[in-house]
């Protein structure tokens, strides 16, 4: 099950922050980070009973079967594209605004009806087969039909998330938790429209109690979040208003992500030989239409990476060199062991 269910109880508290609780990293942090289980769910634990009474009352032999048969006439939930945050420098202030930790994993749908469960990518692939433990975590969700929008992440020793140990994930038997930070569809209601912070009151309940986490709300002004936030080194804040409503694939503003761990995205444009299948991979950004040599990558590479990485690349061999600055000369210097076009 990915190790999701071997996780203490302790961890399902304090994997994010580095073996801390959340009471502890607010204490530390003036009582400003905090888990989001606030006003919503006081107002839910004080009419619980009250509404608990009137279901009781309510439900009939001849109740039962309408409820039956209307869940089973639910509109069932479809995948659509994830909204996606902007990027910015610095994060919006105000209490219109909330913040919530950038999880460095792999952004994720879990999809329920009819009893069927599917994990979907942003592109519609199926993720099942390789994250089963997720797939386990979303059947202990009692509700019938449900849309949730989130992230799969893999922990480090110290109970945070690390990309490289996603990556390895097959070697190094890393835990693997789903944070869930939207809900789109619920019993067959599409929630899209409605405002965030409503959406987040309905999603705390649905996951209350199981493996599954939500990503909490931190407390705080966007300074408080973002030092607390880059003090556990973790990948960035993404702020949200609240009263954004969900749409489907757009970079929108009433989304914006800052990132405090630098990083870019290269293209492979070659490789050295050496160790099986190769020693290193030459990576290259694009400025102005030419892909521009920066270097090579040799560190983080694992045997079984380097065998993935190259069943992607082994059948794209071209006579021409990608690269539009590699000197002439074979010199060793800037470029590295007397890295040309040819």
């Amino acid at each position: 099950s990915e190790g999701i269910k071997a996780l203490t109880a302790k961890q399902e508290d304090s994997s994010v922050l580095t073996k801390r609780s959340m009471a502890q990293i607010a204490k530390a942090n003036d009582r400003q980070w905090q888990s989001n289980r606030g006003l919503a769910h006081d107002l839910r634990a004080e009419n619980k009973i009250e509404t608990d009474a009137s279901e009781a009352a309510a439900e009939t032999p001849a109740n039962a079967k309408k409820s039956k048969a209307k869940k089973a006439s639910m509109a069932a939930p479809v995948f659509v594209e994830p909204m996606k945050p902007q990027l910015v420098s610095a994060l919006p202030e105000g209490a219109d605004w909330t913040y919530e930790v950038k999880w460095d994993g792999y952004r994720a749908l879990l999809l329920k009806h009819g009893g069927q469960i599917q994990l979907l990518s942003r592109n519609e692939n199926s993720l099942a087969k390789d994250f089963p433990g997720v797939v386990a975590a979303a059947k202990e969700l009692s509700t019938a039909s449900f849309l949730i929008d989130g992230e799969i992440v893999a922990l480090d020793v110290d109970g945070k998330p690390a990309f490289q140990e996603f990556q390895n994930r097959a070697s190094t038997k890393s835990p693997i938790v789903f944070y869930a930070f939207d809900l789109l569809h619920l019993d067959g209601e599409d929630l899209r429209q409605i405002p965030l912070e409503e959406r987040r009151q309905k999603l705390s309940p649905l996951i209350e109690g199981t493996v599954i986490r939500l990503s909490p709300e931190l407390r705080g002004t966007a300074l408080q979040v973002t030092t607390a936030v880059q003090k556990l080194g973790l990948e960035g804040v993404v702020a949200k208003r609240r009263d954004a409503i969900y749409v489907s694939g757009d970079r929108s503003s009433t989304w914006q992500k800052m990132r405090l761990r630098k990083g870019q995205e290269f293209v492979i444009g070659g490789y050295r030989p050496g160790m099986k299948p190769f020693e290193s991979v030459l990576v290259g950004y694009y400025e102005k239409g030419k892909l521009m040599f920066a270097g090579k990558v040799r560190p983080g590479f694992k045997p079984h990476s380097r065998m993935e990485v190259w069943a992607h690349i082994k059948n794209d061999e071209i006579q021409t060199c990608p690269f539009a600055n590699l000197p002439d000369t074979d010199k060793k210097g800037r470029w590295g062991e007397g890295i040309t076009p040819a």
